[in-house]
């Protein structure tokens, strides 16, 4: 029926014995699951927290040497294979020396996407304190980070907004110096998650394709089938507040600011300045006249305790972020949903009213009061959403600055 779907329940054994599954008969009750792209879809998973699909685009990650089919001599930089103990405790770890010629070193050729990628690897000195760089490289040129190493492990990590090109990491330095190398990883987002390893193909974690995704409640209980339709996320950078895809009015964000309901640090810290106005954030889009749309967002309170979303067509909705209730509610329909650790999920549906459609999230003085003299207060904010629809469905990351992202 509409919003469900029934499976017949196996005549015979419903369940394994207690003698290793013998004559369990598990095939009459199995779906076939087909969903198009991995990275659009998301779940909750049973620690309560958003699972994305994870995959490490660098390959041999663990196996940062010339010897490697992957890994190529950068400025004639020079490695030694399975020359150091790794962090986990294996001699898998490789050394790299650079003549110290610029850029020397090692690198790697992986095919990007335009989109905001982070890069992470753990490195450490074989002696003294060298700088070292890890870089990207695109149409634009050459993009790059230095640390300063010492004689411990540390994971160093490295994120930017790439274009599209020849795309190439590496990780070098213009000193004739010696450094280990291990775990390196290159994947989509603002923060480097935990380790992948792979070899001669990428390593892929999460929500992976056709797999069913058992999604639970906040509390991490109470797992279901989650089947929803196909819908597309139509913000570009959904997590991403600090590019200038986003229009800001008289306010400053600082990504990475907090653990997100994702359960790693990339939500922001979205900060009202001291102007006497509106304090907000937004997104024009063209709209389908007369269509319901979405927006949703996650939400915690931090010095603000309040916050505004609304679309050009005048449909807003307020929300608290303390009681979790909703306020003032004005053409259109607000729902409001408890997360863990303070977090909420805001989500307000509207008619298009017109073809130049918006979505605004706004700093809220108080229920009803947008417009007021700021003092440096704040909230957080992490992954909206811009569907098509006439309820909000799970959340559809998106990193990319060239369009919506489909969820099959």
């Amino acid at each position: 029926e509409a919003g469900k779907l029934y499976n017949v329940l196996p005549s015979g054994n419903r369940a394994p014995d207690n003698k290793g599954g013998a004559g369990y008969d598990q095939t009459r009750a199995d779906f076939d699951f087909d969903r198009g792209s991995n990275a659009a879809a998301t779940r909750i998973n049973s620690s309560g927290l958003i699972e994305k699909y994870r995959e490490n685009l660098a390959l041999s990650s663990n196996d940062i040497s010339t010897q490697s089919t992957f890994w190529g001599s950068n400025q004639s930089g020079v490695t030694t294979q399975n020359s150091a103990v790794a962090p986990d405790g294996t001699t898998t770890a490789s050394t790299i020396t650079s003549p110290g010629t610029q850029y020397g070193g090692i690198s790697q050729a992986i095919a990007m996407s335009a989109s905001r990628y982070t890069y992470s690897v753990y490195l450490k000195a074989v002696s003294g304190t060298p700088l070292v760089s890890l870089i990207f490289t695109d149409t634009f040129g050459v993009h790059k980070k230095d640390f300063t190493l010492n004689t411990s492990w540390q994971r160093y990590d490295f994120t930017f907004t790439l274009a599209t090109g020849n795309n190439s990491i590496y990780i070098t330095s213009a000193q004739a110096v010696s450094w280990n190398a291990w775990g390196a990883q290159f994947e989509l987002g603002l923060v480097a998650t935990d380790v992948l390893t792979s070899g001669a193909t990428t390593a892929k974690a999460g929500v992976l394709i056709d797999l069913p995704r058992i999604n639970y409640d906040a509390n991490g209980e109470n797992g279901a089938l989650l089947l929803e339709p196909s819908r597309q996320q139509l913000i570009q950078f959904s997590e991403y507040f600090g590019d200038s895809y986003w229009t800001k009015n008289n306010v400053s964000v600082t990504d990475n600011a907090i653990t997100s309901p994702e359960g790693v640090d990339n939500a922001c810290l979205l900060i009202e300045n001291t102007a006497t106005s509106t304090h907000e954030i937004t997104k024009s889009f063209t709209n389908t006249l007369n269509a319901d749309y979405c927006i949703s967002i996650f939400a915690k309170a931090n010095t603000r305790d309040s916050i505004r979303l609304s679309s050009s067509d005048g449909g807003f909705v307020y929300f608290n972020l303390v009681t979790g209730e909703k306020g003032t509610e004005t053409n259109a329909t607000g729902t409001i949903e408890p997360f863990n650790n303070g977090w909420y999920k805001c989500s307000v549906v509207f008619e298009a009213l017109g073809t130049n459609g918006s979505a605004s999230i706004r700093i809220a003085e108080s229920d009803g009061v947008t417009s007021y003299t700021g003092q440096n207060k704040s909230i957080y904010i992490f992954g909206i959403q811009y569907e098509a629809g006439s309820y909000s469905t799970s959340y559809i990351p998106n990193h990319s600055g060239t369009g919506g992202v489909t969820r099959a």
